[in-house]
């Protein structure tokens, strides 16, 4: 699966499902909320772009 799948604006739902369905997330809305944190904090920082495509600060940071 690539990054952009991973962490594209579309792919909030699916995520939170795993994590919930994995047992990490709680109810399924704690797992959606975990989601949309983590990508705000990806934006905040640079790591995403407003669409939630990793940028090359992601790439670099993550060493991909």
């Amino acid at each position: 699966m690539g990054v952009e799948s991973v962490c594209g604006i579309n792919a909030t739902t699916q995520k939170a499902i795993h994590l919930h369905n994995s047992g990490f997330g709680g109810t399924i809305n704690a797992s959606m909320v975990a989601v949309r944190v983590g990508k705000s904090t990806g934006q905040l920082f640079g790591l995403l772009d407003d669409s939630g495509t990793p940028t090359a600060l992601f790439r670099q940071y993550f060493d991909l």
